[in-house]
């Protein structure tokens, strides 16, 4: 696709994503919605992609909205963007929004701040999972002082990565706000010399995605995320899951191997095991597939090797403890690590141990 207000390059895993209007300090255009957009997508739909940075083209990030297109805007025009088709289905709805979509996108998406961030611009970098800003940068919400609310969903986002009294001071003054105050408060999370700016944002981006594996970015970006949702009980018994299933990953393998071998990891993301290719959807451009599930028998207790009942003490007062799926008692972790990596090197089906006679789990 060609686009008219973005420009889209693909080098060393890293996808970059810069808004190309200089002229008008990148001030947010429906056609530069669209062409960010499509970007993401093809980023996320591209195995060649470990990570992707959007930034600013000349002296801003992004400034805000357009004001000629501003001053004709259809009230409507809000309403209608509800109608956008989701961005991937199989994550929940809150994360399908106009601009919202970014947590949705199983990759680490770092926004490279290198000048003014302004109203909507300020909207997409809270959306990215990490800021890093230029010195000279200064961010401002806009809105109330041009006669408008906290949109797109920065009402809810703000306050969870500044805090609510600096976001309801940053909401109501839509005052300046120096690249200083910002890293104060959590806004970013590294600033550098407009100088080194661009070479310290690749090099972390270029060592996420060569020495991390793109699969437990996916996952972990996606617990971080499902967190707002979630009691601690849920997602710890999520997070238990998951590790079942990363552990019988080629990655956990190579992860485990490259330590002990004291080198770099050289196969992260390869096809097999935990993954294999698929769409857009799919975290990091692949599509999970366990070679086998393990399914814990009804009740809420798990059985250790010697027979006795291990209840989960996930219990709370709100509801009874048969509601609490199982957590995976600390003692089977070792042995079900050796059993997972035994069945993927042998390429053999895995056999869960016998259980006990003694009741039901």
């Amino acid at each position: 696709m060609a686009y008219e207000h973005i420009l889209y390059e693909v080098s060393d895993k890293v996808a970059t994503i810069t808004l190309n209007r200089p002229d008008r300090m990148n001030a947010w255009t429906p056609t530069m919605e669209r062409d960010v957009r499509h970007a993401m997508e093809a980023s996320s739909a591209d195995d060649d992609v470990r990570v992707i940075v959007l930034t600013g083209a000349g002296r801003a990030f992004c400034a805000g909205a357009d004001m000629d297109a501003l001053k004709g805007l259809d009230p409507n025009d809000v309403r209608r963007a509800s109608n956008l088709p989701p961005f991937d289905m199989n994550r929940r709805p809150d994360w399908q929004t106009r601009y919202g979509f970014y947590p949705s996108i199983g990759k680490p998406v770092i926004a490279m701040l290198n000048g003014a961030t302004a109203g909507i611009g300020l909207v997409h970098a809270l959306y990215c999972d990490l800021r890093f800003a230029a010195e000279n940068t200064v961010f401002t919400t806009a809105f109330a002082r041009r006669g408008l609310i906290a949109e797109h969903g920065m009402s809810w986002m703000l306050p969870r990565i500044v805090g609510h009294a600096n976001a309801m001071d940053l909401l109501l003054s839509a005052r300046r706000v120096s690249s200083e105050e910002a890293l104060r408060i959590g806004l970013v999370n590294r600033l550098c010399s407009p100088e080194k700016l661009r070479d310290e944002t690749y090099a972390y981006a270029r060592d996420l995605a060569d020495m991390v594996s793109p699969s437990a970015m996916a996952v972990i970006k996606r617990q971080l995320y499902e967190v707002p949702f979630q009691t601690l009980a849920e997602a710890t018994i999520e997070a238990n899951r998951e590790m079942m299933v990363a552990l019988n990953g080629s990655d956990f393998r190579e992860g485990v191997a490259s330590f002990m071998e004291k080198r770099p990891p050289r196969s992260y993301g390869e096809v097999g095991g935990r993954f294999f290719r698929g769409g857009p959807s799919s975290p990091c451009g692949l599509r999970r597939t366990p070679r086998f599930t393990l399914r814990a028998p009804r009740g809420c207790a798990t059985r250790s090797p010697k027979g006795e009942a291990w209840w989960s003490q996930a219990g709370s007062n709100r509801r009874p403890r048969h509601c609490e799926r199982r957590a995976l008692p600390a003692e089977l972790w070792p042995r079900l690590a050796a059993a997972l990596v035994n069945a993927a090197d042998n390429r053999a089906p895995f056999k869960s141990p016998p259980r006990s006679s003694q009741g039901r789990v």
